[in-house]
């Protein structure tokens, strides 16, 4: 009887250990599964984020070509803004010249036509 006893004892032993090592073992499978989860999920954010950077890197590229483009339209504008005030000077100094000679020749005999100076540069700040 004793020795029934003792196998019997020997066995709720064993029969505790293999249950505690079944609990460890059902932990370190679920850590596990955690960890892969975790991983997957960071698998997936990195491929979003490099997908956004390459989409980031795309759109950099297309303002810097737009930028570029906007530069040189403002540098076109800019020439024919100097272009149409050159235009304009000569123009408002065609008028007054034909103004000036309709005056004189209009002007009395008698009474000496007089003319003022012109200012340096014609006074419109546009060099021709």
């Amino acid at each position: 009887m004793l020795e029934v006893e003792a196998w019997r004892r020997h066995y709720e032993e064993e029969r505790a250990r293999a249950e505690e090592l079944a609990q460890r073992l059902a932990a370190t499978e679920a850590a596990m599964e955690a960890l892969q989860l975790e991983r997957a999920e960071a698998e997936q954010a990195q491929q979003v984020l490099s997908e956004e950077l390459v989409r980031g890197e795309v759109e950099r590229h297309a303002l810097e070509e737009h930028n570029a483009q906007l530069q040189a339209r403002q540098r076109e504008l800019t020439e024919i803004h100097e272009e149409m005030a050159d235009v304009w000077f000569e123009s408002a100094l065609s008028r007054a010249r034909r103004h000036s000679s309709q005056s004189e020749s209009s002007a009395p005999a008698t009474a000496p036509a007089t003319r003022p100076a012109p200012a340096p540069g014609g006074g419109q700040g546009a060099a021709p």
